[in-house]
């Protein structure tokens, strides 16, 4: 159910690991047989992927959330110009709530920059705000104060479902 939300010229999201190796991605899934890898790039896209929730996440509820996430010291792929890059730089993970696919309501959660390599379990609490969220959206983006965008990945797998939980616990 999950879609390609960077609507640009760019390659969209990647399914790991890839037969062929090409991306020369080490990383296995840490559950199952499949994992998401996002990449932000120099030029300033970013790759996100987003869905419909089956219910709504309602406003004044908070929700618990969580992902494993790694960072893959290697990610290579071709950019635009078609050079090889590798996307190795560690990336940060939003988490957007919205009212259509791959919309960017509400900022619901963001992890640290992710510079391991080891699958680790990120646990958040979500809480739509003012108004509900019937779309979620999972984007890559640029640890802050890198001083300019550049070219790096983070690694997904293991997403939870989004429970009702106490707001100051997590609970």
């Amino acid at each position: 159910g999950w879609r390609n939300c960077a609507f640009n010229e760019e390659s969209p999201p990647d399914t790991h690991p890839v037969k062929n190796g090409v991306f020369r991605v080490q990383q296995q899934p840490s559950d199952g047989a499949t994992f998401l890898g996002l990449v932000v790039r120099a030029n300033g896209e970013v790759e996100a992927v987003g869905q419909p929730l089956p219910s709504p996440l309602l406003a004044g509820q908070c929700y618990a959330f969580s992902i494993q996430l790694c960072r893959s010291e290697n990610l290579f792929s071709r950019n635009r110009s078609g050079n090889t890059i590798n996307y190795n730089a560690p990336a940060m993970l939003q988490i957007w709530g919205g009212i259509s696919p791959c919309g960017k309501k509400t900022l619901l959660a963001e992890s640290p920059p992710v510079e391991h390599t080891d699958w680790k379990n990120y646990e958040f609490v979500l809480q739509p705000g003012e108004s509900d969220i019937t779309h979620i959206t999972l984007e890559a983006f640029y640890v802050p104060l890198a001083g300019a965008p550049y070219d790096g990945n983070i690694l997904l797998d293991k997403a939870s479902a989004l429970l009702p939980a106490d707001c100051k616990t997590g609970q």
